[in-house]
């Protein structure tokens, strides 16, 4: 039997660039509907976008149609950044920046864990998130790590050479 079956492409945080995987959200009679679904199954996911297509069982062979995306990308977190705002606000940046001007990207959605992506028309965030105080840049975080180090290696040098210590006990 030929049915058409929605899926949801999911878009989770990786360790270079993000991860994605698809998630059978089942025979729905509406993009809406799978909407939804993909919603309340989010999990992790910053965002995801829905996609369907036919598939019939010949015996117990299962024959599939081509991919159909019925959304652009469709954000569950993030807050969504003009070029002028990213200058403005995130000036080390460098590479964002680069990338916006270099690619005519008008806005970017920034994750709360720093990564950004290009935000285009048909794109949906659904629920906007205030802004937050500070999204650490690479190199921020790189200078607090070594400064982590830096405290720790200078506390046992400080042992090692009596520092710190009480004389009497």
């Amino acid at each position: 039997m030929k049915k058409t079956v929605y899926y949801a492409e999911m878009f989770e945080p990786g360790i270079i660039c993000s991860e994605s995987y698809n998630m059978k959200l089942g025979s729905w009679g509406t993009v809406d509907e799978a909407k939804n679904k993909a919603i309340s199954e989010v999990g992790g996911a910053f965002g995801f976008n829905i996609k369907h297509r036919t598939e019939d069982f010949d015996g117990d062979e299962m024959l599939t149609g081509s991919w159909v995306n019925d959304t652009k990308t469709i954000y569950v977190k993030g807050t969504v950044k003009t070029l002028s705002q990213v200058k403005d606000q995130h000036p080390n940046e460098r590479i964002l920046i680069s990338n916006m001007e270099c690619n005519k990207w008008d806005r970017v959605i920034m994750m709360p864990n720093g990564q950004a992506f290009p935000f285009e028309d048909g794109n949906e965030l659904l629920k906007p998130e205030t802004e937050p105080d500070h999204i650490a840049d690479a190199g921020e975080m790189v200078d607090e790590d070594q400064k982590a180090l830096d405290a720790e290696r200078n506390a046992l040098e400080d042992h090692e050479h009596g520092i710190g210590r009480n004389p009497l006990g």
